[in-house]
């Protein structure tokens, strides 16, 4: 009976780090959709402007208007690469790494006991 108060007492911090974890990834997948989406379609906006500055450009006779188009076109790509790095989790793939490597280090002990403690019986 103790062994099965025990097992039971070992897997509360796993089912609470569960819940946490859920708690805070669950919510979060429909607003990383909706950002993943409204980055998709700037990105693909910001595509054909920069398609569309680049052939200007390639057009234009030589002078001060390519110039520009060269700097408009920096400027557009520039613009997509900041786009581009924009995450759509409200969180960092690496701090949630980190969480989940916390969580699982700290209920090892746990584990490894009542690993032993089976064994032993």
């Amino acid at each position: 009976m103790s062994c099965t108060r025990r097992s039971s007492a070992a897997t509360i911090p796993v089912n609470l780090a569960i819940t946490i974890i859920a708690s805070i990834v669950v919510p979060s997948i429909p607003v990383a959709r909706r950002i993943g989406d409204a980055k998709d379609d700037a990105l693909a906006k910001l595509d054909e402007q920069i398609q569309a500055e680049f052939q200007r450009t390639l057009q234009s006779p030589a002078g001060g208007s390519t110039a520009d188009g060269l700097g408009t076109l920096q400027s557009l790509l520039q613009l997509r690469e900041r786009i581009e790095y924009v995450n759509a989790w409200p969180f960092k793939t690496k701090s949630l790494m980190a969480a989940i490597s916390v969580i699982t280090v700290s209920a090892f002990p746990v584990v490894l006991q009542l690993l032993l403690e089976r064994m032993t019986k």
